[in-house]
């Protein structure tokens, strides 16, 4: 195999490994995409910085299912582990088939049952607005 055919193959095999690598690391999902407000039986809600607990009403599950079905989340990110301090947020839903689902709010992660997730642009701001108007809502 002559040089040029050589280098041309060479020059090919990288560019489909940095194509291939680029959309992995692009691959989005919506989690919660499909969850209903029919799917929920209870949730309850912490705010650990202020230690404020509570249940959220019927109004507030919708509010709640309208934000966590436009999250996008990319990348598995466990930084969360390494950050102390700041307000967490975290909701624990009940589904009406009996699972459980635990969803913490963290600067740009959200973890999900333990897992944390890059999360896409502002997807977590009505989350944590969310959050505060229900800590706010508690408090007083």
């Amino acid at each position: 195999m002559g040089k040029k055919k050589m280098a041309l193959v060479l020059v090919g095999l990288i560019a489909v490994i940095v194509l291939v690598g680029g959309v992995k690391a692009r691959t989005e999902e919506k989690p919660f995409s499909s969850l209903t407000v029919n799917d929920i039986s209870e949730v309850t809600f912490s705010v650990n910085y202020y230690g404020t607990v509570g249940v959220l009403n019927e109004y507030e599950i919708k509010e709640l299912v309208s934000i966590l079905r436009k999250i996008v989340t990319y990348n598995q990110n466990n930084s969360h582990n390494l950050y102390e301090g700041g307000q967490d947020l975290t909701f624990n839903i009940t589904k009406t088939d009996g699972t459980k689902i635990n969803i913490m709010g963290h600067i740009s992660t959200i973890v999900i049952d333990g897992k944390g997730y890059e999360t896409k642009g502002k997807s977590l701001e009505a989350l944590h607005k969310l959050g505060s108007s229900l800590e706010w809502d508690r408090d007083r």
